[in-house]
């Protein structure tokens, strides 16, 4: 729980000027003494790698991170060469927001990530069969003294394993990954033994070198995707290892799909959501009390069965990681037309009983007696039960849960729509739940007032729940006025919500936020036919869309352009016909 500033045990009197504390404490109200590269705050509460400070003064960890990069890459060059002679010195204002080897501008900002610099030199630690005729920088008189083979995962430096995950965190919620990032960053400097298998750690190189790109690290994105892909067989074939290998196929799903690879990334995303059945992901061991005598409680009937956890932060982890597989078999669902994998009905073994997710951090101070679940779904949907309006399902993690499934759902509605009565009852009942989750969220106007990771994370949010309006309605949208209303509502909300993406929020967006877009731009231009003439609000509206899928092609190739057709309407994406 977040400190007061009465209680934040601040041993300074002195009270800092306005706008000299760094973003945690600003975000949590604490009161903040200023030290860098992390203040007593965030020292205190184990989290350094979250100070961060936008005065542009003094040394953020991130830059701290890349001096030292730097300099470890002079002094491995001076050992391997000991006639290598550094770039001659230049004198620097050590606060600079821009390290020497560096090219490129940097910021101290909570947007700054590692995989926006260009690099003055190849620091590639990797041999590439491709540069082996490259000229005599440091590292290519390193690769004269190794195999011209790139390095393994398990075989990288350490120092270079944490400055590719230092690449990948800020990125992680685009990629399907959901295990704690700290947790993670202390597990990659044990012994070899102790560490998470290869196949998520291949994995999470492969997304580094991606948003590397066009840096160098990109030349070895290929390299990474085929060591995943080699390290999934044997991975396999360890059941006790059963949750590196489900997040490392949610990855790989959504690498594919990042790429337009649809194939790949269906069969990927259906694999993830199948070993997280067969490994009872679904539940918990509180609702597993009531299975078959033969059955062992703790296991269930699980297929792929997992040992009791540990303590509260494994079973977060894993109840973490089954939403995210839930989140990525909902949206490509939609996104690819095919059926969803992870069953919805209330079947005694089928039902989803595990507990909304909480920001994984959380469940550091929980216990395990406190983690329990019943029907999640079931009770969302229904609006039974605390999900709406009570304890638990509020915290970022549920909500993004919460949008898929709302999306998934009002899509399938609409598609297998009916006249009887009980599909009209479940229709309305469903247009309630949409409502009620956008009554929920944080409301549009603050979000400029937020940091930009969470500003983020609430317009899509946002759009995602319009988004499910518009699949739910656009069926209808011809012949129903209200149903018109109702899309063409939910798409300008769309497009005030892409005004509050700033030019820096394209490089963290979920690629799948594309197809919100091109629903929008098609009740637009539906608009622009239906009263026959040019709307000028609406064309720049329709301006507005198509600039934000441009942006967002230049990093996912999926996102193609939404074309004319016919009597100028917008086709939907390749990918959503």
């Amino acid at each position: 729980m977040a400190q007061t500033p009465s209680d934040s045990g601040s041993a300074s009197t002195n009270t800092l000027p306005r706008g000299k504390a760094c973003l945690r404490c600003r975000k949590r109200k604490m009161r903040c003494d200023g030290m860098k590269p992390a203040c007593g705050q965030c020292t205190k509460a184990k989290k350094p790698d979250n100070c961060q400070y936008d005065d542009g003064k003094g040394k953020t960890r991130t830059q701290a991170l890349r001096e030292k990069i730097a300099k470890l890459e002079e002094e491995l060059s001076q050992l391997r060469d000991p006639d290598f002679s550094s770039p001659s010195i230049v004198l620097h204002d050590p606060h600079a927001p821009v390290p020497p080897y560096y090219s490129g501008s940097s910021s101290s900002s909570a947007t700054d990530s590692p995989n926006s610099l260009s690099l003055s030199v190849s620091p590639s630690p990797f041999s590439s069969i491709d540069s082996v005729n490259s000229p005599q920088t440091p590292w290519a008189r390193l690769r004269a003294l190794t195999p011209p083979v790139p390095y393994h995962s398990e075989e990288l430096p350490s120092e270079l394993r944490h400055m590719l995950l230092d690449i990948f965190l800020p990125h992680r919620h685009q990629c399907g990954f959901a295990l704690h990032a700290e947790h993670l960053r202390s597990n990659i400097s044990l012994p070899l033994a102790d560490q998470r298998h290869p196949v998520l750690m291949n994995a999470i190189f492969l997304w580094a070198c991606f948003f590397s790109r066009p840096g160098p690290f990109s030349q070895h994105e290929a390299h990474y995707l085929a060591k995943t892909q080699e390290a999934l067989v044997d991975a396999l074939q360890q059941p006790k290892r059963i949750i590196d290998t489900i997040q490392a196929c949610a990855m790989l799903a959504k690498y594919y799909f990042a790429n337009g690879r649809n194939l790949e990334a269906s069969f990927h995303a259906s694999s993830a959501a199948t070993m997280a059945i067969h490994a009872g992901l679904h539940r918990t061991a509180s609702t597993q009390a009531g299975l078959l005598p033969w059955t062992d409680v703790t296991k269930g009937s699980a297929l792929l069965p997992l040992d009791p956890p540990k303590d509260a932060a494994e079973q977060g982890e894993r109840i973490a990681v089954f939403w995210q597989v839930f989140i990525i078999d909902r949206t490509l669902s939609v996104a690819l037309q095919r059926p969803t994998c992870i069953p919805e009905d209330c079947g005694f073994y089928t039902r989803i009983d595990t507990p909304w997710p909480e920001d994984i951090e959380e469940y550091d101070n929980m216990s395990l007696d406190a983690i329990q679940g019943d029907s999640t779904l079931r009770m969302f949907f229904t609006h039974q039960g605390q999900t709406l309006s009570g304890v638990g399902g509020f915290s970022t993690s549920a909500l993004r849960v919460k949008a898929a499934a709302l999306y998934e759902r009002g899509t399938r509605m609409a598609a297998t729509w009916g006249h009887s009565p009980s599909q009209q009852a479940e229709f309305h009942a469903f247009d309630l739940t949409l409502s009620r989750f956008l009554s929920n969220l944080l409301p549009v106007q603050q979000l400029d007032a937020t940091l930009p990771e969470d500003r983020r994370d609430f317009v899509s949010l946002h759009m995602t729940a319009h988004a499910s309006t518009i699949q739910l309605h656009q069926s209808f949208a011809r012949e129903d006025t209200t149903s018109f209303e109702k899309c063409l509502r939910a798409a300008r909300h769309i497009v005030a919500l892409v005004k509050h993406i700033a030019d820096p929020d394209y490089e963290y967006l979920d690629p799948i936020i594309g197809g919100y877009w091109a629903s929008a731009a098609s009740i637009l231009a539906l608009e622009q036919v239906t009263w026959a003439t040019v709307d000028h609000e609406v064309q720049h509206d329709l301006d507005t869309i198509i600039f934000a899928i441009t942006k967002l092609h230049a990093r996912f190739p999926l996102a193609a352009m939404p074309q004319p057709v016919g009597d100028n309407e917008f086709q939907q994406y390749p990918y959503l016909t």
